[in-house]
């Protein structure tokens, strides 16, 4: 009988050691495979940086429309739409059809004024808007007429009235689309994100939400950045009278977007 009583308390022994070697075994395994804090994703204190803003173009729209369909109107709603494009082209404007800043429209017409055999005289006008779309403030608006000499064909005298009238339109569209008129001032930020990220695309919706909603701030777009991923770009458009200490100071000193210069 003793040695059936060794032999149970051997067998029980025997049980309690084999369950805690499994216990220390299974707590060292979960010891090792315990995932990193990080999680892949950079410390929320980790600033992003501003590394370079640099000043950049308003955008630009232009519409020229012609006050009938005939033939004469076309031919000089195109001559004065090249003619201003290209001024502005030469003043450093961006033509842009999407989001523009600033709407330049020209509204033109061409008259038959005289006729003598095939010697044709064209008279028009020109009535010219420059508009600031954020707010719709009229930034400026004239009329311009001009009369073309008498020349042989209707072609050759329409073109011959755009080449007196296009001019007028140029030289004001120069002398009132300046920035001070507009007092818009547009920039493109350079913004450099931390080595490790997994939200990109939730701090760039956060910053561009946050910036298009401060005092001062007309609008803000993420444009597309470098290949590494490790750069976001962002066109702001602002008034810089309502930021005088400039737009990177201020956004520094706004917590939620975590930047440092």
């Amino acid at each position: 009988m003793s040695d059936k009583r060794e032999k149970k308390q051997w067998q029980r022994l025997c049980r309690v050691m084999i369950s805690g070697t499994l216990m220390l075994l299974v707590s060292g395994c979960s010891t090792v495979i315990k995932p990193s804090p990080r999680g892949g994703v950079t410390d929320a204190g980790e600033p992003f940086t501003v590394s370079q803003v640099s000043n950049t173009q308003l955008q630009t729209s232009l519409t020229t429309v012609a006050s009938d369909n005939s033939a004469a109107g076309k031919v000089l709603s195109s001559r004065v739409h090249d003619a201003v494009s290209g001024k502005m082209a030469e003043a450093g404007y961006v033509l842009s059809g999407s989001g523009p800043d600033v709407s330049v429209r020209v509204d033109t017409e061409a008259r038959l004024f005289d006729k003598s055999g095939n010697f044709i005289r064209y008279n028009g006008r020109a009535d010219a808007e420059i508009v600031r779309l954020f707010d719709k403030k009229l930034i400026g608006r004239n009329s311009f007429a001009a009369e073309g000499p008498r020349t042989l064909g209707e072609t050759e005298a329409v073109e011959a009235l755009s080449t007196t009238l296009s001019p007028l339109v140029t030289d004001w569209v120069a002398e009132t689309l300046t920035p001070s008129a507009v007092g818009l001032t547009a920039v493109t930020m350079e913004v450099k994100r931390p080595w490790i990220r997994s939200d990109d695309a939730t701090y760039v919706s956060k910053f561009v939400g946050i910036v298009s909603n401060l005092d001062g701030v007309v609008s803000c777009i993420h444009l597309p950045g470098d290949t590494s991923g490790r750069t976001y770009l962002f066109r702001i458009v602002y008034f810089p009278e309502k930021i005088p200490e400039g737009i990177k100071v201020r956004l520094v000193n706004v917590a939620e977007l975590n930047l440092k210069q």
